[in-house]
């Protein structure tokens, strides 16, 4: 009787270990990878670098990165894409056209009101120590608030929570 019941859990074991290699992909149960993924850029002429990216309840893509035209002029570089890559709305953070200043991105996120919340490092001068400031954006990408923060000395940050 025992050797029977070893069988079946040999058999039961077996059966499992069949079905777990069956189900696992392989090349020739998953798609071709030239066709399931997508790569784009964004931006313009320059160096633009990517820092965040949030996905939507609305299934698009809320990128955020930095554009730097310069040493001494960077600035936040904010695009939502829908699903398939395509831009539906872009803006330029800092691109004022009358100061030099770095804007370095750093994190964003959705708050609780629909809106969103950016974390940058900030140096409005070329000699001036580097603050963190918080921007609060409309869904559309306009800014409907800022504050600063800072020390006498260079304060950097890494990422915020609402």
């Amino acid at each position: 009787m025992k050797k029977n019941k070893r069988h079946f859990r040999f058999f039961l074991f077996g059966t499992a270990l069949c079905l777990a290699i069956s189900a696992c992909d392989t090349e020739s149960n998953t798609e071709d990878p030239d066709v399931s993924y997508f790569v784009k850029y964004y931006g313009a002429d320059g160096d633009q670098s990517g820092v965040d990216m949030l996905l939507l309840a609305d299934e698009t893509f809320l990128l955020l990165g930095n554009d730097k035209q310069s040493d001494f002029d960077t600035d936040l570089y904010l695009l939502r894409v829908d699903n398939k890559g395509d831009v539906l709305w872009e803006t330029r953070i800092g691109e004022d056209g009358t100061t030099n200043s770095i804007w370095d991105a750093k994190d964003i996120e959705p708050t609780n009101d629909g809106n969103f919340i950016v974390l940058t490092d900030f140096q409005k001068e070329r000699d001036a120590q580097r603050d963190l400031k918080l921007l609060k954006l409309s869904p559309e990408g306009t800014i409907l608030d800022s504050v600063s923060f800072g020390t006498p000395a260079n304060d950097f940050s890494r990422s915020v929570t609402p």
